[in-house]
């Protein structure tokens, strides 16, 4: 028995009416670190001692990053994983067309 699935995703830009939407849930740390390329205090994060299989996905979107399996100590303060949940999904810039 074959245990892959083929995920697909819509990676179309939200409009702005979605991304508002999308962003009015965000607390102000995440809006800090989500939009305005900020980051958290190292060794302070909740998902510092995650050990469960699964998922992490974007707070904003809930595209998938990382399985939960790829994580690792890196001693750095923030959770690392050895590769991206799909290096297509995560390398893949959609842009949408222009009239």
């Amino acid at each position: 028995m074959d245990d892959t699935a083929t995920l697909q995703f819509d990676l179309t830009p939200p409009s702005d009416i979605q991304r508002h939407e999308l962003e009015t849930d965000l607390t102000e740390q995440e809006r800090h670190v989500l939009l305005d390329h900020g980051t958290e205090a190292p060794f302070c994060g909740v998902l510092m001692d995650e050990k469960r299989e699964g998922l992490f996905t974007c707070r904003l979107c809930g595209l998938p990053l990382f399985k939960g399996g790829s994580k690792f100590e890196s001693g750095t303060g923030w959770p690392s994983f050895t590769q991206p949940f799909n290096p297509t999904i995560s390398s893949t810039s959609v842009t949408p067309a222009t009239a």
